[in-house]
């Protein structure tokens, strides 16, 4: 390592969950016009030490090439809104599926 360069160090937390409607903190979010019980512990807990928050963004160019693009989630109404961030990653996912529904549709299981 070169002496001279800053060093950054730092933690990577991702989270990843499906819906669950045990949690003891139940929020609604709309998902494609269906109200549906969303998980809170990732917002809850990057609050709670000031973490940011990220959505990966998938997209295929083509045929057995995927691009995954990280983009920072900056919800509009972060100071009124306690769930925030949970909103703005779910609208951020309907947009991705409707960009490349082809992508998604395994993903769906007729949960609707």
């Amino acid at each position: 390592m070169d002496a001279g360069k800053d060093m950054h160090k730092g933690y990577v937390f991702g989270t990843l969950a499906d819906m669950d409607t045990t949690e003891d903190y139940p929020h609604t979010s709309s998902f494609f016009n269906h109200d549906l019980e969303m998980l809170t512990g990732s917002e809850r807990i990057g609050r709670k030490f000031n973490m940011a928050f990220v959505y990966a963004h998938i997209s295929r160019p083509r045929r057995g090439y995927y691009i995954i693009e990280f983009m920072e989630i900056v919800p509009p109404d972060i100071e009124t809104n306690p769930f925030a961030y949970t909103d703005e990653y779910v609208r951020m996912l309907e947009r991705n599926i409707r960009e490349q529904p082809e992508l998604w549709m395994q993903w769906g299981e007729c949960r609707f």
